[in-house]
């Protein structure tokens, strides 16, 4: 039995699909999911179109990766992958060192405010 991933094993085989359909399928269902998530009448459907939300986006990182590293080839393998990888650790550092930030605006949070004398 080969170590390639199959459908029975629980992963989705990048050959059995045409890679750049599963790409366009995941940008759609990502798109889809998140003006659903702009939609959401109540917690319970926001919740649901979060899911939609993260398995669509689930598909586009591999996927892509897969189709960058089929194009770079063996060559270029290690720099293509850390430039791939590079923007989501860099957007998680910057998401944890923007809530260090002082609110914009010039107004202070309700719960910093000093109280009243």
């Amino acid at each position: 039995m080969s170590n390639r991933p199959t459908t029975r094993q629980g992963r989705i085989d990048p050959d059995l699909f045409k890679l750049g359909l599963v790409l366009v399928l995941g940008v759609g269902l990502f798109t889809a999911g998140s003006g659903l998530c702009a939609a959401a009448w109540d917690a319970g459907s926001l919740i649901t179109f979060r899911v939609v939300q993260g398995a669509a986006g689930a598909l586009l990182m591999p996927v892509a990766q897969t189709i960058l590293a089929r194009a770079a080839g063996s060559e270029r393998m290690g720099r293509v992958m850390t430039l791939a990888g590079l923007p989501a650790l860099l957007i998680t550092d910057a998401g944890t060192l923007g809530a260090l930030l002082p609110p914009r605006g010039g107004t202070v949070p309700a719960r910093t405010q000093p109280k009243e004398q």
